[in-house]
């Protein structure tokens, strides 16, 4: 097992909490690329949020033709994310010049819930992604629901793109995970039950107190991530900063260590700064390569 040499408490519980709800400073959006979208009738039993980003297309291309990518927030964003960081004019621009290749996303509003079916069975956002959102989305940019599907996510969304895609490895054929910490189960479990952390999130009520075997299986991207069969083997992607505290990249080096051993093809990639979009802008294009093998 891997031990994790965080300095003390305080810094733990900033880089689980606090941390998240500071996207980082950026510009202000120049425009607003997104067509925003609600869900009256969701497995939440109330309206959801979802925004779509629309990649330019050739004459003789088909919208539907564009490779597709679930885009998952931090806990400090929404769906509109892209808009409000100026995210979504300049990867329109990358992909009109032919820097990044030409994509659709799908960006879903995880409001703070970790994308995760709570334990206690009150807010299963993963069924509103995967039942609700998705299928929507695809249906309007004109896919079919089969549709091959990437998946990237940023901070808390990089937790949840990471359980996702290795839960469902027959939908997502790549993961991408931005500036996220990844633990063995047996970590995130003695984390999850310092008193800290209890006191300012509903732990329990979210993961469950650990004993529910079936449900922490679904969390252990380790065990997941070694299960894969051969032929559903997604390519991954993880990145950290160079300014973060360096239990991002200790722990993404310790889990690409781990994909080595178990011949889960994956880049680990670091990046000059801190925890944000100013910071995950300019490595979004090499995760979108390296998900499309190109």
């Amino acid at each position: 097992m891997i031990v994790l040499r965080i300095r003390h408490l305080g810094v733990l519980f900033s880089i689980l909490l606090f941390i998240s709800f500071l996207p980082g400073c950026y510009r202000s959006a120049p425009a607003n690329r997104l067509e925003v979208y609600r869900l009256q009738q969701t497995h939440m039993a109330r309206p959801m949020d979802f925004s779509l980003l629309r990649g330019p297309v050739n004459a003789s291309e088909a919208a539907n033709s564009l490779p597709v990518f679930v885009l998952l927030h931090g806990m400090g964003g929404d769906h509109q994310v892209l808009d409000k960081y100026g995210i979504s004019e300049q990867l329109l621009s990358a992909m009109k010049k032919h820097e990044i290749p030409s994509a659709n996303f799908i960006l879903p509003n995880g409001e703070r819930g970790f994308y995760l079916n709570w334990h206690d069975g009150t807010h299963p956002y993963e069924d509103t992604l995967i039942q609700d959102i998705i299928p929507s989305a695809l249906q309007i940019l004109g896919y079919p629901p089969s549709q091959p599907l990437h998946i990237i996510g940023v901070s808390m969304g990089g937790q949840g793109a990471l359980r996702i895609g290795l839960n469902y490895p027959h939908r997502f054929v790549s993961i991408s995970v931005f500036s996220t910490l990844i633990f063995t189960q047996e970590e995130a479990m003695e984390m999850l039950h310092r008193p800290l952390v209890r006191l300012f999130l509903d732990a329990e009520r979210i993961w469950g107190d650990g004993t529910d075997e079936t449900f922490t299986r679904t969390m252990d991207v380790y065990g997941l991530s070694a299960e894969l069969e051969d032929d559903l083997k997604p390519r991954i992607f993880i990145t950290s900063g160079t300014e973060e505290d360096d239990v991002f990249t200790r722990t993404a080096i310790a889990f690409t260590q781990h994909l080595t051993r178990n011949n889960v093809p994956h880049m680990y990639q670091s990046f000059d700064g801190g925890h944000g979009w100013k910071y995950w802008e300019p490595i979004m294009g090499d995760a979108i390569r390296y998900a499309l093998n190109q």
